[in-house]
């Protein structure tokens, strides 16, 4: 199952079908079997990123995405919790304006991003970075419905 939280203040801006949309994109493209995993995405505020940045990553400042990869088993349902993902809207928004593009694609991406780390993706090495990359660059040329 996918749980879609979106602060009250962004919710005239995306909807949560898009959002599923694009998880479910991810996973099936990575071949994961939705019916069997959990995650979550959230869509907040710069200050809630900043919180969780500093909070987990020792950082004081913004970022746009965060995932936070579980892996643990849901032992009512018998799914696998992959993680949840947490997304600043004004960051993405911001991304977007300096990129040229649409919020909803640069929300795309971050949703896929985040899915892709919670999957055990990384780009911490250059290898790393080209594979991760290049799925993101692929699904990215998918248009995605509401």
């Amino acid at each position: 199952m996918i749980n879609v939280i979106i602060a009250e203040q962004f919710q005239d801006l995306l909807t949560e079908n898009f959002i599923k949309n694009v998880v479910q994109l991810t996973l099936s493209d990575q071949k994961v079997d939705l019916a069997k995993y959990d995650l979550s995405v959230v869509i907040e505020t710069d200050e809630v990123l900043r919180d969780l940045n500093q909070q987990y990553r020792g950082l004081d400042q913004p970022t746009d995405v965060l995932s936070f990869s579980a892996n643990d088993l849901d032992l009512e349902t018998g799914h696998t919790i992959l993680g949840d993902i947490v997304i600043s809207y004004p960051r993405a928004e911001k991304q977007a304006f300096d990129a040229n593009h649409p919020i909803k694609k640069e929300v795309q991406l971050l949703v896929i991003h985040g899915v892709l780390h919670l999957l055990g993706f990384d780009h911490s090495s250059e290898t790393e970075k080209a594979i991760m990359w290049g799925i993101q660059n692929r699904l990215m040329l998918q248009d995605m419905k509401e």
